[in-house]
């Protein structure tokens, strides 16, 4: 293993938490308004927060799996790395979505 490989997956890490993080913050902004959370919209956001927790979990389930069923444990970073990804795509386009409301 590179020390790219490992600076990259700790380069994803800090993104992903970073992007948790203001996704966060930015929800409880929109929640501390009654209004924000009894409206359609609101609801909307509150499925979804969970729908998606879920969906994230399976898709990093099945990303390490393949990842480990691919090349073996000869590396076990590459596999955290794979699980990582589905986290960070979803982490990081809540960030944005959000923010755009706002």
């Amino acid at each position: 293993m590179t020390p790219a490989v490992g600076a990259g997956f700790w380069w994803d890490a800090w993104r992903t938490a970073v992007a948790a993080q203001t996704t966060i913050a930015l929800r409880l902004w929109a929640f501390a308004s009654p209004a924000e959370w009894q409206s359609a919209r609101g609801r909307a956001e509150l499925t979804r927060m969970v729908t998606e927790k879920q969906q994230a979990m399976l898709d990093a389930g099945f990303a390490m799996q393949r990842a480990l069923l691919g090349q073996g444990a000869a590396s076990l970073l590459p596999v955290l790395h794979a699980g990582l990804r589905p986290y960070k795509r979803r982490t990081t386009s809540n960030a944005r979505r959000i923010g755009h409301r706002r």
